[in-house]
């Protein structure tokens, strides 16, 4: 049976979703590789410090913390830039991809209607995830940077510690690749927040074309990500429907579950991969005379929301090209030739493996795909 055009823009909206979490995965090397230079220099500050040589006065602590906040405010100065011009091309991205999306399924005689492009702008920088602006939680990132590189020197002076000590403790080992330094945390942090943002963004990008063309939609349906990461309040809204605009007189469609007010978008919380997916309106409902459309497009918008499928059964029903596509080739000949299924990439806290685990974790499969 073909399938429903609601049915074909959530199975867009799942496919492009794993592409939005490989721009995610390409500005989150870019923020990091800023933030190691900055890494760089906060060690040389600490080494040319001169700590524990038995000379180290008030003065030159003063002088030590100017430095380092010197060195953040750089930072901030660089880095803030970056996050907020990503956040403007992903969401102007995403509401291109939707506007091409909706202009390449939808049938002949309906128009769609092209975002202001000023509203978009606005929307990147105003805009709130999680209670704060992009620049807001840039900011919240910045002053903790400060206070974890300041922390850790003045532990390391009151404690009488060398200056290689300091740069250890906060900076990390190479032999754990620098994740036993407090300054993890912070590399954790602002990894969050480049995800979480840029996923606000493509949400928020989806949302301005919805609302530039609401006559045609009749709700938003909250997608989540089915997996073992998936959190409870992004299972628990996963399927329901919400309206385009915030209407506390909108109903959901028949058989759907309402997304209670406030009608938010994801993210939902830190690291959030939901998504969200247009609900059409019936051809009835648009206003044309179904009796003069041909079976297959009077079929096409029947209004009808998609049911809820958990990923893996979404990726099982794809064509090869998107499974490989979410996978990379050697998962997929892992799924297909060896039997691993793909819940097995990962561990129940969320880990996803990386080749070489799951090399020896599941040799079998590896000898069965002959790779």
């Amino acid at each position: 049976m073909a399938q429903t055009l609601n049915e074909r823009f959530l199975d867009f909206q799942v496919a492009q979703q794993v592409r939005w979490i490989r721009l995610q995965n390409r500005e989150v090397r870019e923020a990091l590789s800023i933030l190691r230079r900055v890494e760089a220099n906060l060690k040389t500050t600490v080494l040319n410090a001169g700590i524990g040589d038995g000379t180290f006065t008030e003065a030159r602590l003063n002088g030590l913390r100017t430095q380092v906040g010197n060195l953040v405010r750089a930072l901030e100065a660089e880095l803030t830039p970056v996050l907020l011009g990503n956040v403007r091309d992903a969401m102007q991205a995403a509401a291109e991809v939707e506007e091409a999306l909706f202009v390449r399924i939808l049938p002949a005689g309906v128009d769609v209607t092209t975002p202001n492009i000023g509203v978009l702008n606005a929307a990147a920088t105003t805009s709130a995830f999680n209670g704060a602006t992009t620049t807001d939680w840039a900011k919240a990132f910045h002053r903790s940077l400060t206070e974890t590189a300041w922390r850790e020197m003045m532990d390391g002076i009151t404690s009488g510690t060398t200056s290689d000590d300091i740069v250890r403790n906060m900076i990390g080992t190479k032999s754990a690749k620098f994740k036993d330094g407090s300054l993890q945390a912070r590399r954790r942090g602002l990894e969050a927040l480049v995800r979480t943002s840029i996923n606000h963004a493509t949400n928020q990008g989806r949302q301005q074309f919805w609302a530039a063309n609401n006559d045609l939609l009749k709700g938003v349906q909250w997608v989540a990500t089915l997996d073992t990461r998936t959190t409870p309040i992004c299972r628990e809204r996963d399927g329901k429907v919400g309206p385009v605009v915030d209407s506390l007189e909108w109903r959901p469609p028949s058989g759907a579950a309402r997304l209670e007010p406030p009608f938010a978008r994801p993210p939902a919380h830190v690291n959030c991969r939901s998504t969200t997916v247009a609900i059409t309106k019936s051809w009835k409902e648009l206003g044309f005379n179904e009796k003069e459309l041909t079976p297959g497009t009077r079929a096409s918008m029947n209004g009808q929301v998609p049911a809820t499928q958990t990923y893996f059964q979404w990726l099982n029903n794809q064509k090869a090209g998107i499974q490989k596509e979410v996978l990379g080739p050697t998962r997929y000949d892992l799924w297909k030739q060896g039997g691993l299924t793909p819940d097995r990439f990962q561990n129940d806290a969320g880990h996803f493996y990386n080749l070489a685990e799951l090399k020896r974790r599941q040799p079998q499969a590896f000898k069965d795909a002959d790779i």
